[in-house]
């Protein structure tokens, strides 16, 4: 991959956990950082799925947590850049990246493997004696698992997909046009005197 995209990808550098790479990376770098990041999530997500032992919270529900670091440190800079650095180039990479990660998302919420999983160490929690922490993150799976449809039939599911990816299509559009008509409207601070005007 380019630099830009290995900085995307590679654990942050630095001190308080690392500082994320916004100086390595370019437009460009991102479309291909986010395919490869939700390739590696995909295989994480397979591998919980697909794996023979019985399911636990530890083999399951923690490790879908821990699952797809790539991805979320990719989302995070990502994120930034479609909030504040919005340029028609960033429009149009976020214009096909925000259906794909609708698309992926609603795969995992759709594996019925997966789901299983999760529905089965949710069925029988009590014995397993989980704190408080893992208790709450085991509901919040199932939860919204459940709520995103993973109980659905295949024609249901298809047809929550079709509605995630126009929703996502018009939300990505919405957001670029909020932010192309707030583009020209911002202050100037030259000095801390003009500073505590702005704010107070």
């Amino acid at each position: 991959p380019s630099p830009g995209v290995k900085a995307l990808l590679d654990p942050w550098a630095g001190p308080h956990g690392g500082v994320p790479p916004f100086d390595e990376v370019r437009v460009a770098d991102f479309l291909p950082a986010v395919e490869e990041a939700i390739a590696a999530k995909r295989r994480e997500i397979d591998q919980i799925a697909g794996q023979a032992e019985p399911p636990t919270f530890e083999n399951t529900v923690e490790a879908l947590e821990k699952a797809g670091t790539s991805l979320r440190r990719v989302q995070a800079v990502y994120s930034v850049w479609t909030s504040n650095m919005a340029s028609p180039a960033m429009d149009s990479v976020q214009a096909v990246i925000e259906p794909r990660l609708a698309a992926f998302q609603d795969s995992v919420i759709q594996n019925s493997a997966l789901f299983q999983r999760i529905e089965r160490v949710y069925m029988e929690k009590d014995p397993l004696k989980l704190n408080p922490e893992q208790q709450r993150l085991l509901w919040r799976y199932y939860t919204n698992f459940t709520l995103a449809g993973a109980r659905l039939d295949e024609e249901a599911k298809g047809k929550v997909a079709a509605i995630n990816q126009q929703l996502a299509s018009l939300f990505t559009q919405f957001s670029q046009h909020l932010l192309a008509d707030e583009r020209d409207k911002y202050v100037v601070v030259s000095d801390a005197s003009s500073f505590w005007m702005v704010t107070w």
